[in-house]
Order: structure tokens, then sequence, then C-alpha cells
């Protein structure tokens, strides 16, 4: 249906697993035997071009069998009549407007949602081809998000829940700009006779899964993956939802945390493995450095600020311990609102009581201040292990935790004190009024994933430089291969 558009701009996704990737390269080498036809596809960053899974690797296979030759230090192909497929960035808007003036052909958007708008409307600007074969068109691959100015699109193919709906599916529509507002018709002629001059082709095509059976034949387990996501992540990337929102409840749920009995009975009966098993542990800690009216941390200088603040941000440190069946289980979380002094005074004292077994693990702030912490922090923790590991997005973080307590991958101690506070953030995320301790979580998990697995060994990551021990190096979590059961299934969130 999306190579047979007429469509000028042809929208194409909406779920994951739906040959997005591959409808996009095959379309852009369409008129590969045209003298002089070039298509140039672009994504939002270099690295999502040429990482795993990435557009360039996959175009072997499929561009070699035109008669393509890579270009590898331009990530380009050219093909014998002359034509060609190039692969560019636009990371920033000023990126966008280099375009001005140049002439390009067949453009490719891969997962549209993540550029600007302004991009998309500065490249619409420049396209243009004198070569043969069918005008130059917009092809664009997207998953779901509904704070995307793509939504303005699409949401006319949409029913009232956000889901697609099949029968609008592929039907071209026509649209232009007036007073700064786009006016949307049902044919050319409705448009032209409503006073637009120039009105542009648009349709968008509902994939899905199902739409892919040579994806669920060579992978079957991918459906299993889907199906393993939270709820919301289910709705968008499974169902192809455009509207669905976060709300209480939909990252986490203490449902989804097994609970380790303290009754030796129930615990065996239950098959749990017992708290003293961990064979690892570590500490990750969200910081904060705003003091409040109480909760500030004992033992340290007590100090009056003038902005003491009732409703500050928590310092919050979940200790983790692996377990031998490669689970985790949450053994404590640390808690407290104090300024920086008193603040680093808890760090230092919880780390002793964990003792130097325990890996310290601290979200580093960007820029100089960043710095600035890792170097307090690292002569602080003299003789501590200790990692740093570069701010993730909230949500993306969230995700990250919510995937792995979904899977019953994240395990509780019954009656523990902090149980009821931190399920009361946790359940309320996004909506509740701070995320620490999701924070803290999220950092947790985020470096249990990346480091080698009972099941699996030793990691397996691609060659990096060497660099100093953990408890001597500013080291950041990195997002590796260690365990393919756990990462493959998050690892298109980023």
């Amino acid at each position: 249906m999306a190579a047979e558009s007429t469509a000028r701009i042809i929208f194409y996704g909406g779920a994951k697993g739906g040959g997005k990737s591959f409808w996009l390269l095959l379309e852009s080498a369409k008129w590969f035997d045209i003298p002089g036809r070039t298509a140039t596809i672009f994504r939002r960053t270099y690295t999502e071009l040429t990482g795993d899974g990435g557009l360039w690797n996959e175009s072997f296979t499929i561009y070699p069998l035109l008669g393509g030759t890579p270009v590898e230090s331009k990530h380009r192909w050219t093909f014998d009549a002359g034509g060609g497929v190039q692969m560019r960035h636009l990371q920033h808007t000023k990126d966008a407007k280099a375009y001005n003036g140049k002439n390009i052909g067949d453009v490719g958007f891969d997962e549209l949602p993540f550029f600007e708008e302004e991009m998309f409307w500065t490249i619409l600007s420049c396209q243009r081809s004198t070569a043969g074969g069918d005008p130059p068109k917009i092809r664009a691959t997207m998953n779901p998000d509904p704070d995307s100015w793509v939504l303005q699109f699409v949401s006319w193919y949409l029913d009232e829940s956000g889901f697609a709906d099949e029968s609008k599916s592929g039907v071209v529509r026509w649209f232009g700009r007036r007073s700064g507002i786009l006016e949307w018709y049902d044919s050319e002629d409705a448009a032209r006779a409503a006073g637009l001059e120039s009105p542009m082709s648009f349709t968008f095509i509902a994939a899905k899964l199902w739409d892919n059976p040579a994806l669920l034949k060579a992978r079957p387990e991918y459906l299993a993956n889907l199906r393993a996501l939270p709820p919301i992540e289910q709705a968008r990337y499974l169902g192809g939802n455009w509207k669905v929102r976060p709300t209480r409840g939909d990252y986490f749920q203490q449902q989804w945390f097994p609970c380790i009995p303290r009754s030796e009975i129930a615990r065996v009966l239950a098959k749990l493995p017992k708290l003293t098993s961990v064979i690892r542990t570590w500490r990750a800690w969200d910081l904060a450095g705003t003091p409040v009216r109480g909760d500030q941390v004992v033992g340290a200088p007590q100090e009056t600020h003038a902005e003491m603040r009732d409703d500050a941000n928590w310092t919050r440190g979940w200790k983790f311990g692996l377990l031998p069946d490669g689970r985790v289980v949450l053994l404590d979380l640390a808690s407290a609102r104090d300024a920086p002094g008193a603040i680093e005074h808890l760090v230092r004292k919880t780390a002793e009581a964990d003792g130097p077994a325990c890996t310290v693990v601290v979200w580093q702030d960007p820029a100089q201040a960043g710095v600035h912490q890792v170097t307090t922090y690292k002569r602080l923790l003299r003789g501590f292990k200790y990692v740093t590991c570069l701010p993730l997005d909230p949500l993306i973080a969230a995700k990250l935790a919510s995937e792995q307590a979904y899977q019953g991958r994240l395990l509780i101690p019954e009656g523990a004190h902090w149980l009821e506070e931190a399920f009361r953030e946790l359940e309320g995320f996004p909506l509740a009024p701070h995320d620490d301790v999701v924070s803290a979580l999220a950092l947790g998990v985020a470096y249990w994933l990346e480091q080698p697995s009972p099941q699996h060994g030793k990691a397996h990551r691609p060659a990096e430089p060497e660099v100093e021990q953990e408890d001597e190096v500013q080291a950041p979590v990195r997002r590796g291969r260690n365990d393919v059961r756990a990462t493959s299934r998050f690892k298109e969130h980023f």
C-alpha cells in the first residue's frame, strides 16, 4: 500500500515491528536505475544511523542486490545508473537550514516524532528534482507519541481512543496553509475550490507487527518482548495507540514486585531466594541539596538556611542485591532532605555501613556542576567503588525500570519500613509531586543491566579505550548487551 501510494507525503508505521525501516530503505532506492535520481534519509543523531540496527547497517541487506556501491566515509550508496542514497543526521535546527538553496530529491525521515517540526518544513521547502521517475516524495516512519507535532497530521486517521482506524489507512487527503493554519480537504479539487493554489497530498498508512509475517517467523520472540512491556508501552508499541498517556499505576504497581516473606517456610514454598544469598550489591543515589524543615541527616552539622522549603526534593539511595538466579532484590532505601554538606555526610556514612564491596552509583549533573560533583564524591568515597552515570530523560529512565518490575525481576522484602513511602511515589509516577524514588530506582536498574549476568558470564561489549578501575574513575553506565533478555526489550526506547 505504501509503495503504491500516489501521495507526495507518506507517513508510515504507528507501532513497532511493522517493517518501517525496510520500507524506508527500499522506497528510497526505488528509482535506482534512473540517472541522477537521489534520495536522502535523515535520522536525528549520527549514532542512530550507524549503531546496531541502524539504517546504515540495515542498508547492506538491500542495496548490494541493486548493484549499489557503499561509500563508508560519507554514508552514501551509489548505483550504476548514476543515482544514489545518502544518510544524514539533523541534530539541530541549523543542520536543516544548511540545506536551504540545495536541491534535494526523495526524502526519508526515520522516526519523525524525534525531529522538530521546523526541520520537517525546512527540508520540504528544499525538495525539488529534475530527474526522471515519479515526482519526489517525503516518506517518514514513526512510533506513536501523543506529545509530538506529528499527531496533528495523523489524528484524522485515528479512532476516538487513539488507535488507527483501518478503514482510513492509506486514504489520500490534501492540505495547505492559510494564515499559518493547516487546512485539510478530501480532494485536490476541493482544496483548490477553497482557494489553495498549491495543495499537497498526504496519507498515513498504519502498520503493526502483524503486518510483518517475515519478522514474526524470523524472530518469534519479538511478540513476547512487546507483550512483556508495561501496559502503557504495550498500547503504544504493540497496539499503535497515539493518545494513551501515563496515569498513576501505569509505570509501577506494588503487585509487580515479588515479595520475599519473613517466614522461612513461606519463602521456601514460594520458591524465593534468601535475602542473604545476594552475590553483589550496589547503592544508587539520586542526589538533591535543598534543605528542608525536618528530615535532616542524623549526625550531620545542622545549618539554618533562608531557602529552607517544605516541598524540597529528596535525596534517595536504593540498595540493590543481585540474586543467584539473575533477579534483583531491593534491600534498603535511604532518604533525607538537607544541605549539600549533610548529604555528603549521609552518602559517606551509608557507604561505610554498606561496606567496601557495595558499589556507589550516582547520577552526574551536566556541565561544570557535574565535574565538581564527580571530584567531590570521588574524594569523599576514596576506598569505595564509585561510578557515575550521565542523566537520562526521566520518562526513558522510568520505562527502563518499569519493564523490569513488570516482568517480576525486582523483588522486595516483606515488612520493610520504607515500602509504604516508596510505593506511594512509585505508583503515583509520573503525577506524583516528586520522582526521586523513581530516579534512584532507574539508575540502579541501569547499572544492573550493564553488569555481567550469572547466566551469560562476562559482558559482551564493543571494544572501548581502557580506563582505570571503578573506584578511581568517573565511568558512565553504558547501554550494552550484557543481559540479552533484559536489554533487547527496551533497546529501542533509546
